[in-house]
């Protein structure tokens, strides 16, 4: 198609648009296009999109907001919060942590532990003895820790409003992250 014959079907093509089109005022009131429409007010509505990822990444900033109030609030610097990235074993992709200081200083005392005990070891029995605690064993054998450290986060979410606040409001995105793309 030749570009003056293009120009003159768009040309037609918006000024049949313009024919039919029609809006409504706030009260609903369908009006033509040659209407006029003086003091008469214009609504918008606009609905915002989001994506998983938008949701997850404000989650994450939230939970670095609440981390980081626990740890201004707390004064044992035992319980105080750590998060950190890592690549697990067997695997390529990084996975995101946050563990209090206590069992940071337990899995790094154990691993020193048994890397002490490797270098003792005489014969091949003694190396098969060699214990270094799992993540599980780990968390059992600190419990009373964690049962303390689950206290002071209730206590201080409870008594903190803006932590109580940071706290809902994770919640809230956790529900709608869980509910993504379901009908109301």
């Amino acid at each position: 198609m030749k570009p003056i014959n293009s120009l003159i079907m768009l040309i037609f093509f918006m000024a049949s648009l313009l024919s039919f089109a029609s809006a409504q005022d706030a009260d609903g009131v369908l009006l033509d296009a040659g209407t006029k429409k003086e003091n008469r007010p214009v609504e918008i509505i606009v609905t915002p999109t989001f994506k998983l990822s938008d949701i997850r990444n404000l989650i994450l900033s939230l939970e670095e907001d609440f981390i980081v109030r626990f740890n201004e609030l707390n004064t044992d610097d035992d319980y105080d919060v750590l998060c950190y990235n890592f690549v697990p074993t067997m695997s390529h992709k990084k996975v995101r942590t946050c563990e209090p200081n206590f069992l940071v200083d337990a899995r790094a005392s154990n691993a020193s532990e048994a890397a002490a005990d490797l270098g003792r070891a005489v014969t091949d029995q003694d190396r098969y003895e060699i214990y270094v605690a799992t993540p599980r064993a780990l968390r059992k054998d600190k419990h009373r820790e964690y049962e303390t450290f689950q206290s002071k986060l209730v206590e201080f979410a409870e008594s903190d409003e803006s932590m109580n606040a940071i706290a809902v409001e994770i919640d809230r995105l956790n529900t709608s992250l869980k509910n993504f793309g379901k009908d109301d």
